[in-house]
């Protein structure tokens, strides 16, 4: 078995009644023959577990992620921070990150509009959802939208039953989500008209040689921004969590609001220049930003606060039994 520590990652330690300080004895010596590969370490159900000991956690150099729970007794010297953990690790947050009830409380912050991936029949020029010359569904066919919408659904399902697995009974999801009014479509809002204009100016640069049509034809920005009445009924039909609240946050509209054309094109070039580059590679950059500048150089609609409809939505979930 020694042989096998040094790529041991995660340890799950629970129901141990007759420890009171952790880890300490055999213990400490095998998790020190982990100190290099150990990332993972839950700790649960500990009922007698009074004290840890903090030079021999120290040890453990690979470590990213200590969750603890169900430690009534615990009181750990200079630990009183343990009562709270933060942590972040990479990975899609569409599927599983943590082990399996060792969390009490997770935040999502304006992320659940990104799609894991783009639908695949918006790409299909068999298919009647092929979006070309377009680079989102904002104003697209029916179909387009269809495609976005069932993307998103699978998306939020495979979000709400990773976070179920993660959280314990009673845990707490808050989440920040940008959003569409219920009665309002996503060509209303600035970034529905800013990725218009955007595409629009792929696609003259196709006629002049510059980016091959093809390529902006399999172009599309994977994000979804959904009505309230949808989200609700997502996480209604996933069954996992209760709504404890559900509401409109209420944004300072002119601090969201960048008063010139410059500042617009630069915020949209830090949203979109990764996938942008890694589709057509960086020489357009430049040009396709310059000429989304130029486009909406003067424009009313970016310049009055009033004219931006896209929402927040601050939602809160209890994981239920």
């Amino acid at each position: 078995m020694d042989t096998l520590l040094p790529s041991l990652q995660i340890l799950d330690i629970a129901n141990c009644q007759q420890v009171e300080s952790f880890p300490e004895g055999k213990r400490s010596a095998f998790l020190r023959r982990t100190s290099t590969s150990l990332s993972t370490l839950p700790i649960k159900e500990f009922q007698n577990l009074r004290s840890l000991d903090k030079k021999g956690l120290q040890l453990l150099t690979s470590l990213q992620l200590l969750s603890i729970s169900d430690c009534p007794r615990l009181k750990a010297r200079g630990w009183d921070f343990l009562q709270y953990f933060a942590a972040g690790v990479p990975g899609s947050f569409h599927g599983c990150l943590f082990p399996k009830a060792s969390l009490h409380l997770i935040h999502s912050s304006c992320a659940l509009n990104w799609l894991s991936k783009i639908p695949i029949e918006i790409t299909d020029e068999s298919s009647p959802a092929w979006n070309k010359g377009r680079i989102h569904y904002t104003n697209a066919t029916k179909e387009v939208v269809e495609a976005y919408e069932t993307q998103f659904s699978k998306d939020m399902e495979s979000f709400l039953f990773s976070r179920a697995q993660e959280l314990v009974v009673g845990g707490l999801l808050v989440l920040f989500v940008p959003a569409v009014p219920d009665v309002m479509s996503n060509s209303d809002t600035f970034t529905g008209t800013e990725l218009d204009i955007l595409g629009s100016c792929l696609m003259n640069m196709a006629k002049v040689g510059l980016v091959e049509e093809a390529k902006v034809d399999s172009f599309n920005v994977p994000a979804y921004y959904t009505p309230p009445k949808k989200l609700k009924a997502l996480i209604e039909r996933n069954g996992n969590f209760s709504i404890k609240r559900m509401e409109v946050l209420n944004n300072q509209k002119k601090h969201l609001i960048l008063q010139s054309s410059s500042l617009r094109s630069l915020y949209l070039r830090a949203v979109l220049e990764g996938m942008i580059e890694k589709h057509f590679g960086n020489e357009i950059l430049d040009e396709l930003f310059n000429r989304f500048t130029h486009k909406i150089e003067g424009s009313s609609f970016f310049l009055n606060p009033e004219t931006e409809k896209l929402i927040i939505l601050f939602v809160l979930l209890e994981r239920n039994n």
